[in-house]
């Protein structure tokens, strides 16, 4: 990196110098003042996206020189194509006649927080739930879904749809992917709980999931579980705007 800088005078490259030596001092300021342990990872983590971002949206020039390229792919910083943004229109969907729709979604800052709504046919809510966690990373918060399903399970509730908006987490459930060591007795207490019951697993962009991941944030804020079948009016809200016609858009690169 060292033998790049002296070599290369570009913009980029100068820049370079500055964006690092900044995240390790906000780093080490952390540290020093608010009490966290300084991790390496985290923070060259940050640097990548960072510089990512800085590329992506034309505050440098990705067609850099071959040093300067070399450097970024070697630290795993991909230089974005020059492509259009892809428009994704979501839409939140009522189950289907019989069936109670559970959306889910976890929070992890690391703090970890779960949070649910129950919906039927109609598209009316009956129920939303707030939780903390214990979780190390966010698919093992994502991964407490399994509150929903005692939920449900204690409502005499037999034909569900959990979705979710954690692709990983989806492709576990739904597809019997492979899964982590780390998720495993999760999803084994998951796989047991809907031994009898029709479960039909869905996966929907975050866009889509705005009244659990208002949820999930609140569970991170609190020291015990909520259900309730009262709504605050920004919970309200979400849920109006999921009954809309007009879609949530998601663009991607």
């Amino acid at each position: 990196m060292i033998a790049v800088w002296q070599q290369d005078r570009s913009k980029l490259c100068r820049s370079l110098r500055v964006i690092i030596f900044w995240f390790i001092w906000c780093a080490r300021n952390t540290c020093k003042h608010g009490g966290k342990i300084f991790s390496s990872s985290n923070c060259f983590y940050y640097i990548k996206g960072f510089i990512y971002k800085m590329l992506k949206y034309g505050k440098f020039k990705s067609s850099c020189n071959s040093n300067v390229k070399h450097m970024l792919l070697k630290f795993s910083i991909d230089l974005p194509r020059n492509s259009k943004a892809d428009i994704i229109l979501v839409h939140w969907v009522v189950p289907v006649g019989g069936y109670i729709k559970i959306n889910m979604d976890g929070s992890w800052t690391p703090a970890a927080g779960i949070g649910g709504i129950c919906r039927d046919s109609f598209g009316k809510a009956s129920m939303w739930f707030s939780a903390p966690a214990l979780a190390s990373s966010v698919i093992e918060a994502e991964a407490e879904v399994i509150m929903g399903l005692e939920l449900a399970l204690k409502h005499g509730w037999n034909s569900l749809e959990i979705e979710m908006d954690s692709f990983d987490l989806w492709s576990f459930c739904y597809r019997n992917r492979d899964y982590r060591w780390n998720l495993m007795i999760h999803l084994k207490r998951i796989f047991a709980l809907t031994i009898g019951i029709q479960v039909r697993w869905f996966f929907i962009h975050r866009e889509g999931n705005k009244c659990v991941d208002w949820a999930a944030k609140q569970g991170m804020k609190t020291q015990k579980a909520i259900f309730t079948n009262k709504f605050p009016e920004i919970l309200n809200c979400f849920i109006r705007g999921d009954m809309m016609d007009s879609p949530y858009i998601r663009t991607s690169s």
